[in-house]
Formats: C-alpha cells, structure tokens, sequence
C-alpha cells in the first residue's frame, strides 16, 4: 500500500506472524512550500494464510484519515480506465476532514487470481454547502489467469509477476487474461458528481519479468457525469511498459 507521495512523515511496516501491519502520519507534499498545515494518518491490517495446496487467502482492512486545519477543501474524482480521459466522476472542493475505511481480499490458486476491495470514504462538509455529511464509494471485483508464469505475493502484498522463461531465454513469456467490474459513485447527499459502473476484458504479455504489453477493451456506464452525462462509452487502450529496476 502506497502510503503518501513525496509527503513529509514518517511510516512503519511490521510483520506479526501471519499478519501485516502498516501505517504512517504525514503532513503536505513535500513540493509545497506555502505554510500549510495539513494533517493525514492511515493504518493498514492484512492477514494472509497458505494452503496444503500452496493456494493463498489474503484478508485486509485500511484507514486513512485527513484534515485540511481550515485550509482549502478536500475534492474527489475518478477517471476511466485510461488515464488521458478526463475525469469522468469529479465533485471540486467538499470536505474539510474525511475518513476513508476500505476492505479487501485476495485468493491464488496456481496462475489463477480473485481480488477485490471496497472503499467508502465519510465527508465532513461544511454547513454552508451541505445540509448533511456525505459519502463517496467504490469497489472493484477483478479475476485473472496467467500462463507461463504466476503472480508474485508476499508480505501481504503483490510484486512483480515471475515469468517462468523470457523471451531472452528462447521462450515465449507469460501471458495473462483477465476480467473486472468497478464502480465509483459520487452522488450522495450534497455531491453531484455522478456514478460510472466499468466492465473491463484485458489481456497481458509479459516478455521478461521487466517489459509487459497490454490491452484492455472496456464498456463504461455513465450516470449524471459532469464530463459525458447519462450514457455509456466504449474504448480499446494499448499500453507498453518497462521498468528499470
């Protein structure tokens, strides 16, 4: 879990058995150097346990709580799946404090992989724009395969997929299929930002343990967005990636 970026605090991580504990208190990023005295802490709890059959259960809880001490006010949105659209679920600034609690859980059985999480996140609106305090939520449902290789987990969390042999070593990689529903909503109480509900086929070749391309063909259903309405989208995304370390 990715705590804070290029924020100023201090985080631990801690194993106790079969579980995980994270956590961290952090001020603004690191960049800002105007007097802003914003406050967040957030805490994470996995548990994981291993099978006869080498399979894996993972369980886990978060929370993550800021506050803006009368600064500017917290905002919230979501894009599609790919990231050069526009934001396509988006409510401007909102909250003074929020309190984020999320769940999550995972099962691996050989190349095969079932994950989910589910987040709601509790609004503290001012008076002057909202008659009572709202809540933003999301959650992800996401099952994949991989041949010619698997899915790397440990300390409760997933690292880089191990190909079996690159094509460096006269194979073909690995390849991975997957299937995913997620949905955000931003439309309780005083928000209008709008809700999308996102289906989502992908397809993955993972050349080496470093370089992978990807494509992902995914149908998106709009509701009350401020970028497209009440409808739904199509789009196909090509993407390549390789990294360094």
């Amino acid at each position: 879990m990715v705590l804070v970026a290029r924020s100023l605090g201090v985080g631990l991580y801690r194993n106790f058995g079969d579980f995980h504990l994270s956590g961290a208190v952090y001020g603004p990023d690191a960049n800002v150097v105007e007097d802003i005295d914003l406050f967040g802490a957030s805490a994470r709890l996995a548990w994981t346990n291993t099978f006869a059959d080498e399979s894996i259960l993972h369980l886990g809880g978060s929370l993550r709580y800021r506050d803006s001490n009368d600064q500017s006010l917290f905002s919230y949105s979501q894009r599609p799946l790919g990231s050069s659209a526009p934001r396509t679920v988006r409510v401007g600034g909102t909250a003074e404090s929020d309190l984020f609690l999320g769940v999550e859980a995972a099962y691996i059985n050989d190349g095969f992989t079932l994950q989910g999480e589910y987040g709601v996140t509790e609004i503290d609106c001012p008076p002057t724009l909202c008659a009572s305090d709202p809540q933003a939520e999301a959650f992800y449902v996401d099952a994949s395969y991989v041949w010619g290789g698997h899915r790397v987990y440990r300390n409760s969390l997933f690292s880089r997929t191990s190909v079996d042999q690159s094509i460096h070593d006269g194979g073909r990689g690995a390849f991975q299929l997957s299937a995913r529903y997620d949905m955000a909503d931003l439309s309780d109480a005083a928000l209008n930002g709008g809700s999308q509900d996102t289906y989502i086929l992908g397809g993955t070749w993972y050349l080496d343990q470093y370089v992978r391309l990807m494509v992902n063909v995914a149908h998106t259903e709009y509701d009350n967005s401020p970028a497209y309405g009440t409808g739904d989208a199509d789009s196909v995304l090509f993407r390549a990636q390789i990294e360094l370390y």
